[in-house]
């Protein structure tokens, strides 16, 4: 997600700068990334036909691992991006202990 995410800021966005943040808090991680590009209208569902797959792929596999997705942005003023996924999902081993 974040490499599509990155991806989709150089070549959509011409962002010159990208800020990644990571965040483990309550049992989740936090994934926040934020552009200086061209930006979009996010008021506009993000959809296949309004993004491409690309962000709509994303969405759904986060969904599927119980977590959140949240995009923000404007024509001209970048995008932020939010992503928490739920401890619990990250985890496919023993070592786990709740």
């Amino acid at each position: 997600a974040i490499r599509e995410l990155l991806t989709n800021s150089a070549k959509h966005g011409h962002a010159s700068l990208v800020n990644i943040h990571f965040k483990w808090h309550e049992h989740k991680i936090e994934v926040n990334i934020d552009d200086n590009g061209t930006g979009f209208d996010s008021k506009k569902s993000v959809s296949i036909k309004n993004t491409g797959f690309g962000l709509f792929s994303i969405r759904e596999r986060i969904r599927y691992l119980g977590g959140y997705f949240n995009i923000r942005s404007e024509e001209g003023e970048g995008t932020e991006v939010k992503i928490i996924i739920p401890e619990k999902t990250l985890y496919k081993g023993e070592d786990y202990e709740d």
